[in-house]
């Protein structure tokens, strides 16, 4: 469930909430949520006042997770970008991740955003991460060991392009995002990854490489039409893409490593 602090009591309980702890929550208003103040699809949220008392609590309550995402399918992209205005959570692999760009106006002044690519392996979202999210957005990106780089962006705002009708992501003030989580939607996401690897009916797998092909077949339809034939063209395609994102970041730098071998060289 949402909640909502007035602005004016913003500083007052700024210091009392930290991400991941566990606090008893009393003298509170249970309040519909309005669409001017809605961040998620329910329909009610709790309201804080000056007479909220929040209370952390010391134990530690293992059946409550330490978040909670509900995932907007990017199938669905357009038909949710009709509901409103309201922020979503979206998973999916990086692809296609674009150069820093600079923008400078004498509305907004000097800003920067990096662009690059969501896609569930099927249909591909924009995402634009502006200025310092997406200073950190490079930082997690570069240190990412799992190939292929799976993203959890929640609390994030969709926009329409109305002029030829595109969607894409951006962030918010509340927007944070995840890389490669410990999470089971991460898991399922990169067992479908493995749909694109070609397998040898005769090759003797391990206990594990079974499970992981159980889990696959999960997603395997019983009766293939045209239809699954076309989305599986479209996952292989899609997969080949990532693989030569990677191969040319290895090769930006391999690059890199080059040059401040030669200038570390020379300097000596």
């Amino acid at each position: 469930m949402h909640a909502w602090i007035r602005s004016t009591l913003m500083k007052s309980f700024d210091d009392r909430f930290v991400a991941g702890e566990t606090y008893e929550i009393t003298n509170f208003i249970v309040a519909p949520c309005t669409e001017k103040h809605k961040c998620f699809e329910g329909d009610i949220q709790i309201v804080l006042t000056s007479r909220t008392i929040v209370t952390a609590l010391e134990q530690n309550y293992y059946l409550i997770p330490d978040n909670i995402f509900k995932f907007t399918n990017l199938k669905h992209f357009k038909d949710a970008t009709e509901q409103g205005n309201h922020l979503i959570d979206i998973i999916g692999v990086i692809d296609d991740v674009r150069p820093l760009k600079h923008v400078t106006n004498t509305t907004i002044g000097d800003q920067f955003f990096r662009e690059f690519v969501v896609t569930d392996l099927i249909h591909p979202v924009k995402v634009f991460f502006w200025n310092e999210l997406a200073t950190t957005f490079d930082i997690s990106f570069n240190q990412a060991t799992d190939q292929p780089v799976i993203i959890i962006i929640s609390c994030c705002n969709m926009i329409r392009n109305d002029y030829n009708g595109d969607t894409s992501i951006r962030n918010m003030p509340a927007t944070t995002f995840d890389l490669n989580a410990n999470c089971d939607t991460v898991d399922t996401l990169r067992k479908s990854c493995l749909k694109m690897i070609p397998r040898n009916p005769n090759e003797i797998c391990s206990d594990e490489d079974d499970e992981i092909m159980k889990a696959i077949d999960e997603y395997e339809p019983e009766e293939a039409d045209e239809t699954d034939r076309r989305e599986t063209v479209e996952k292989a395609l899609t997969n080949f893409n990532v693989n030569i994102a990677t191969m040319n970041r290895q090769h930006e730098q391999l690059n890199q490593n080059l040059t401040d071998f030669r200038l570390n060289f020379f300097a000596t």
